[in-house]
């Protein structure tokens, strides 16, 4: 902990743990700070893996995406300083709301993963994939807005073109082809989006063990699932968003540009687009 001072960064406690490190509340230049910490130790954990998400963090500043503020290395392990996002993850949203029988509106169902969309469609315009797209890998700041975070396994692409064949990521966010371990690309982050849309809408997970064997079986027929959007009162045009993102096969499955830009949602896309410019003159 002495090489954190060394570099004028203060842990308070402990916030979080994961499979390849721990994550402190920590003090830095007088303001809240995310410090996660990754232990050398890790085997399983290439060095070459580290400097990925190091370069990564350090050429996406977008309001959208949780920032890097500093990173360093001491003797036992390597540090990323981030921003504090304190109000946590998507996934304690959802799990409020089902606790106490609360649902979107359609409004606010649109707009925060419209949040996460954004952010997405800014690093598909950078050539990154984030394959690790879930809730809990979505933060909530102080004005209930919407951050990506954990691009432990993001990966930026040589070209617009080119496709990645490494299994990696929460299996139930999968996107079929991942799983059958086939060339993918960018499309793998609209799967887990859909996935996401539709957890937002219906409180649940979409699938069940046998939808599941089903998607990944090409010569079984799959249908999309199907957003009760009367009993949410939600427009029918709900379903059809979901729909542009979890097509099985990937070459129907929409990209981030065509959904930020449906109808449905095409207004918030002008209003985010509008922040999104003017914030990120500052950055």
């Amino acid at each position: 902990m002495n090489s954190d001072l060394k570099y004028g960064v203060q842990i308070i406690k402990e916030i979080g743990s994961g499979g390849f490190g721990k994550v402190f509340k920590c003090v830095y230049k007088g303001k809240e700070h995310a410090l996660k910490k990754i232990p050398m130790s890790y085997e399983s954990l290439p060095y070459k893996t580290v400097v990925s998400e190091w370069k990564i963090l350090s050429n996406i500043k977008h309001p959208r995406i949780v920032k890097l503020v500093l990173f360093y290395q001491s003797k036992i392990d390597w540090n990323f300083l981030l921003e504090y996002v304190k109000h946590g993850s998507l996934r304690d949203i959802i799990r409020s709301f089902i606790v106490n029988s609360w649902k979107f509106g359609q409004g606010d169902l649109l707009s925060l993963f419209m949040d996460i969309a954004m952010g997405i469609r800014f690093l598909h315009s950078k050539s990154i994939i984030h394959r690790d797209l879930k809730p809990e890998n979505v933060l909530v700041d102080e004005n209930h807005r919407l951050k990506i975070a954990d691009f432990g396994i993001a990966k930026s692409m040589i070209d617009n073109v080119a496709t990645c064949q490494t299994s990696v990521g929460t299996i139930t966010y999968m996107a079929p082809e991942v799983y059958l371990h086939q060339p993918y690309d960018k499309k793998v982050d609209v799967w887990a989006l859909g996935i996401i849309f539709y957890e937002m809408a219906m409180m649940k997970y979409p699938f069940t063990k046998a939808d599941k064997a089903r998607i990944m079986n090409p010569n079984l027929s799959f249908r999309p699932p199907i957003i009760d959007f009367q009993r949410r009162n939600y427009s029918p045009h709900v379903q059809d968003f979901l729909v542009l993102m979890l097509q099985r096969n990937p070459q129907k499955r929409s990209n981030l540009e065509s959904i930020c830009r449906a109808q449905i949602v095409e207004k918030i896309f002008l209003k985010l687009h509008e922040e999104e410019t003017r914030l990120m003159s500052n950055f």
